[in-house]
């Protein structure tokens, strides 16, 4: 690895090694290091770098996620099954191959003549192990400088708030229902090391990135992201995001579509809510596993002549409010705490519900 090469990877990652021999042997794949014996290979540097970015994600979603009370507690805005989701979401394979090629680091990979014909620079795992090893080195190099490796892991990966990977979800929906797969349109602004005076240019990133004979020269990582757009041609709606990361900005994207998705199917599931079937309906949204079990309280109070009034508490995990039901009748009770919750999860107004009932019954009179 020359000179000029190690100073450009430095630069990217905002890191100056000490030793730049640990930078380059970041970069050697265990292959090239059994054909030459005097290298040693990236392996235990990844494993390395696998510890210390599992500690860089958990503490930034501290920080982004969590406060101190002003009694002293610790309060967090995730529970412990979203963080563990987005945790997951950030240091997948996917995440952190994309994150190589963002930066175009796979073309400078030690490999043997076997995996450069085979092409193994562009497979995801062995990306994702460069990922790792580069992190690796860093805290080696460092002698585990935590503000050293934090610095590098946010440079190389932004924490995405995501609890699933929706680029993948959507084109498998996509490919489910026959739609043709949706392209992103990203408008790039200037390479930062330069005015950003300059023109924006629009790019189709996958056309262009699924172009073989740029498929390792482009150095994303250097353009600043105005603009991302999807568009999903049968439904001739798009959708666009504004964050300034690639792949954040296209899961931001996709997770839109997820949103309005799943709004579509969830209402398709149950229909509009109907105050006599309501229970039902949330059962129905339980089982095909959009919402949890509902919680159903029920208090028996008496009105002045001591005749029994039923009230109920609906409480749907999914919602930050606890929807209420009374009636002379329990059932009942239950029937309009459910109407309630119902209209609030599905985005209706449960007084206009009410009106178009109404009138459907004047109009069958």
């Amino acid at each position: 690895m020359d000179t000029s090469t190690i100073k450009n990877i430095q630069n990217s990652i905002g890191y100056e090694f000490k030793n730049p021999r640990l930078l380059e042997q970041a970069f050697v794949r265990k292959s090239y290091s059994q054909e030459h014996p005097e290298t040693i290979s990236n392996e235990v540097l990844e494993f390395y770098g696998d510890r210390a970015l599992d500690l860089y994600i958990t503490k930034a979603m501290c920080d982004r996620f969590s406060t101190t009370t002003d009694d002293g507690q610790f309060s967090s805005d995730k529970n412990e099954d979203e963080l563990t989701k987005i945790k997951a979401f950030n240091v997948n394979t996917d995440i952190l191959s994309h994150c190589i090629r963002m930066f175009g680091f796979q073309s400078y990979l030690c490999l043997n003549e076997s995996d450069k014909q085979n092409e193994v620079y562009n497979s995801s795992h062995v990306q994702e192990d460069l990922f790792e090893a580069i992190i690796g080195a860093v805290a080696i190099d460092s002698k585990w400088n935590f503000e050293s490796i934090f610095n590098t892991c946010q440079t190389m990966l932004v924490l995405a708030d995501f609890e699933m990977n929706y680029i993948a979800w959507l084109m498998d929906w996509c490919k489910e229902n026959k739609f043709e797969i949706p392209k992103f349109e990203v408008e790039l602004g200037s390479d930062k090391t330069k005015k950003k005076t300059e023109q924006f240019e629009l790019y189709t990133y996958r056309d262009y990135y699924e172009d073989q004979e740029n498929k390792q020269s482009k150095n994303w990582a250097k353009y600043e992201i105005r603009k991302c757009k999807l568009y999903i041609k049968e439904f001739d709606y798009s959708v666009e995001s504004t964050i300034n990361t690639l792949y954040a900005a296209e899961m931001d994207c996709a997770k839109k579509f997820y949103d309005i998705i799943q709004i579509r199917e969830r209402n398709l599931a149950v229909g509009r809510p109907d105050i006599n079937k309501a229970v039902n309906q949330l059962n129905t949204l339980c089982q095909k596993g959009y919402i949890d079990a509902p919680e159903y309280t029920f208090i028996e109070e008496h009105d002045d002549n001591g005749n029994p009034i039923w009230k109920c508490n609906c409480d749907l995990y999914e919602l930050d409010k606890v929807y209420y039901g009374e009636s002379p009748i329990k059932k009942e009770a239950k029937k309009e705490a459910a109407f309630y919750a119902l209209c609030a999860y599905l985005d209706y107004d449960p007084d206009e519900l009410e009106d178009d009932f109404e009138d459907e019954l004047n109009e069958e009179d």
